[in-house]
C-alpha cells in the first residue's frame, strides 16, 4: 500500500490562518503577553518621564505603540477579523454572481459572446485601483469624521469591489462552461434527454469545483494587494476619522476607524522614516496573512492536480455510460425511419 503524503503547504497555510483568526476573535489570549492599555506617559524605575507615544518596541515591548498610545499589537489582532471577512465576502460574491452570470453568457449569449469581449476589453487596460478611488474618493470624504466604523460605507464599499471584478469573471468562466460543453460526454448526455440543470448538478459544478476554489483563493490574495494600494490613497475600510495629535503639528491626519491592516499602513507610511514600526508592524502581519493563502493556494493546486486523474476515470466512465444510451437512442431513430 503506497505512503499518502501530507500536503504540507495546505496544512502550514491552514494552522497559520487559523491562529490569525483566533488571536484576532480572541484577543484576550495574547494579554499575558502585552501591555493592552494605553500609555499615555513613560516613566523609568526612577520615576524620570522618558516620553510620549508613539513608543518604539524596545521602549513598549513586543511591538510598540501607535501615537495614541495603544498597543500595536493589539491593534493588529484586533483588526485582522475586518480585513480577512472583508476579503472572503467580496471574493465570495464575486464568485457566486459571476457563475450565475456565466451560466447565462454561456448558454443564451452565444451570439453576441465576441461583441460583449470586444466591449469588456476596456477593462483589462485601466487599474482596478484608479476606479475604485475614483469613486470611493468621494464618497470617503463624505462619510469622514464618523465616531464609529460606518457599516453603511462598508457596504457600499462591498458592492464597488465586487461588480468590478464581475465581467471579466463572467467571461472567464463562461467560457470554461462553453469549452466544458463542446465535450462529447456532455453532448451525449444531453443527446439522452438531461437539461440544463441537471448536467450542471452531476456534471459541471464536479468538473469546475476546484477551478472555483482556486480563482476564490486567487481573489483573496488580489483583494489583501488591492487593499494595500488604496490605503497609501486614504481609502480604508469603514470609514476614516480626521484627528489632530501632538506629533502632527496641529495638521489634521487620517486615520482608520476599523484598525484593519490596510488603514494602519496608510495612516502611518508617511512617518516610515521617523516611526519605521507603525508601518512595518502591519505590513509583515499583511505579509503573514498573504503568504497562509498562498500556501492553501499552492497546497490545494496540488491535491486538486492528484484528483485529477481520478476526475479522468470519472469522465471516461461518464463517456461509456453515456455512450451507451446514445448507441441505443441511434439504433432506436434508424428502426423507425426503416
Amino acid at each position: 500500500m503506497a505512503h499518502k503524503r501530507i500536503n504540507v503547504k495546505l496544512y502550514i497555510g491552514l494552522a497559520l490562518l487559523g491562529v490569525l483568526m483566533f488571536l484576532s476573535f480572541f484577543p484576550s489570549s495574547l494579554y499575558p503577553f502585552f501591555h493592552h492599555e494605553t500609555t499615555t506617559l513613560l516613566y523609568d524605575t526612577k520615576g524620570n518621564l522618558v516620553g510620549a507615544p508613539p513608543f518604539s518596541p524596545g521602549q513598549v515591548a513586543p511591538l510598540g505603540t501607535d501615537k495614541f498610545g495603544v498597543s500595536l499589537l493589539y491593534m493588529l489582532v484586533k483588526g485582522a477579523k475586518f480585513t480577512f471577512i472583508f476579503v472572503v465576502i467580496i471574493s465570495f460574491l464575486r464568485l457566486f454572481i459571476s457563475l450565475a452570470c456565466a451560466f447565462f453568457y454561456a448558454f443564451y449569449l452565444g451570439r453576441y459572446i465576441n461583441w460583449i469581449k470586444k466591449s469588456l476589453d476596456v477593462i483589462y487596460f485601466i487599474p482596478p485601483v484608479f476606479i475604485i478611488f475614483f469613486v470611493m474618493g468621494p464618497l470617503n470624504h463624505h462619510y469622514t469624521n464618523s465616531q464609529s466604523i460606518n457599516y453603511e460605507l462598508i457596504m457600499i464599499e462591498i458592492a464597488i469591489f465586487t461588480i468590478l471584478a464581475v465581467p471579466p469573471l463572467t467571461i472567464q468562466l463562461g467560457d470554461e462552461i462553453r469549452r466544458y460543453f463542446r465535450e462529447e460526454f456532455i453532448q451525449i448526455c444531453m443527446l439522452s434527454g438531461a437539461g440544463y440543470l441537471y448536467i450542471l448538478r452531476k456534471h459541471l459544478f464536479l468538473l469546475m469545483k476546484p477551478r472555483i476554489v482556486i480563482l476564490f483563493l486567487q481573489q483573496i490574495i488580489q483583494l489583501l494587494f488591492l487593499l494595500i494600494h488604496l490605503s497609501i490613497l486614504d481609502i480604508f475600510i469603514g470609514g476614516t476619522q480626521k484627528i489632530k495629535t501632538s506629533m502632527t503639528g496641529g495638521a489634521f491626519e487620517r486615520i482608520s476607524l476599523s484598525n484593519e491592516w490596510a488603514g494602519m499602513i496608510g495612516t502611518h507610511y508617511k512617518d516610515i522614516f521617523l516611526y519605521p514600526w507603525l508601518t512595518l508592524a502591519p505590513l509583515i502581519a499583511f505579509t503573514l496573512l498573504i503568504l497562509s493563502v498562498k500556501l492553501i493556494l499552492s497546497g490545494y493546486e496540488n491535491y486538486a492536480s492528484k484528483q485529477k486523474h481520478t476526475s479522468n476515470s470519472q469522465t471516461e466512465y461518464n463517456r461509456e455510460i453515456h455512450g451507451e444510451k446514445f448507441s441505443l437512442i441511434k439504433q432506436s431513430h434508424q428502426h423507425i425511419n426503416n
